[in-house]
């Protein structure tokens, strides 16, 4: 199966793994903070996993592998998914944490952190990860329940699947911890589909299951993949940037569009840039360093004085330095 691409701006080609996420976190709190979601770092961990199980499935029918190969392949591909409903999670919830609220799990029991954490600033990313770390020991129906509840998607061709995957799931724990002889967690836990039915028999992880039980979690990464894009594919560069020109200016005259070209085709702003003559102190300043973003030009006359909080400042140079804009 083809590879998935996320189509990065060229402008981009430096920030392939972005963390917008994170910054948005670290100034929660600001008043009025932009939002800082981009497609380019939402679909990423589904189209790395898309990708990768992909290439499991190749290794597997292309190679005379051997039965460990094969399980070994077949574990690796379970936790790949696993992974990839995890950060997918981590990365809505950075930027929406108040969706934390909507996490539904027997296993949720209260959030505990240390002193260290709330000094650094890093309680809600801290509660964010515990929370999703909780999740991962709950039950295959839960734990997608909650990742479509979290992403506000729909997977209907997992859900009616579902029992398949609870079944390949507790394979792999059988397979880790109970050299794939059947016990009561996989009796209890499988549903409708079941591979044995007594204590004591032994599963089999041949090439054809392992082929067939990645193939299923490939085909919903790829639905996870579309219907991604669908809800937030909205979310580009350009409307970043956007958001971000009305926390830097907050006066309505000062428009992009007036200072730059708008690229859609690219999703980026181009020049010529024009500053204009009736801009304070502060707003020269600040155009200045949005034009030396793209074009690399040097800022003059950069006085903390004329800026009041130098938190607005920072928060900008954090997010154009997570962005880490081509020059041209």
């Amino acid at each position: 199966m083809e590879a998935y691409k996320t189509k990065f701006p060229d402008s981009l080609r430096n920030a392939h793994d972005l963390q917008l996420g994170a910054v948005f976190l670290r100034y929660l709190g600001h008043e009025n903070l932009p939002s800082l979601i981009t497609i380019y770092e939402l679909e990423q961990p589904s189209i790395l996993a898309f990708n990768e199980i992909n290439k499991m499935i190749v290794e597997l029918n292309n190679n005379e592998v051997s039965e460990y190969t094969v399980k070994g392949i077949f574990a690796l591909g379970i936790s790949r998914f696993e992974t990839m409903l995890s950060d997918l999670m981590k990365k809505i919830l950075q930027f929406y944490p108040q969706k934390i609220s909507a996490i539904k799990s027997k296993e949720a029991k209260g959030i505990s952190v240390s002193q260290e954490v709330v000094n650094k600033g890093s309680l809600i990313e801290s509660i964010i990860e515990s929370e999703i770390n909780k999740l991962a020991y709950a039950d295959v129906e839960t734990l997608l329940s909650n990742f479509c509840n979290i992403l506000s998607i729909e997977l209907p061709s997992a859900m009616e699947k579902i029992d398949t995957i609870v079944e390949i799931k507790e394979t792999r724990n059988l397979l880790l911890h109970n050299n794939l002889v059947v016990n009561d967690f996989y009796l209890q836990k499988t549903k409708s589909v079941k591979r044995g039915d007594q204590n004591g028999g032994r599963l089999l992880i041949d090439v054809d299951y392992a082929v067939q039980s990645l193939q299923l979690l490939s085909n919903i990464i790829e639905n996870v993949i579309i219907e991604v894009r669908k809800k937030y594919g909205k979310f580009t560069l350009l409307m970043l940037l956007n958001n971000l020109w009305r926390f830097t200016f907050k006066n309505t005259i000062i428009r992009i569009e007036d200072f730059c070209t708008l690229n859609e085709e690219q999703d980026i702003i181009d020049g010529p840039f024009t500053i204009p003559g009736f801009l304070s102190s502060s707003e020269k300043t600040y155009m200045e360093f949005w034009k030396s973003q793209r074009n690399g030009s040097s800022i003059t006359n950069l006085s903390m004085v004329h800026l009041g909080s130098g938190r607005k400042l920072a928060f900008l140079v954090d997010v154009f330095g997570e962005l880490r804009l081509t020059h041209w």
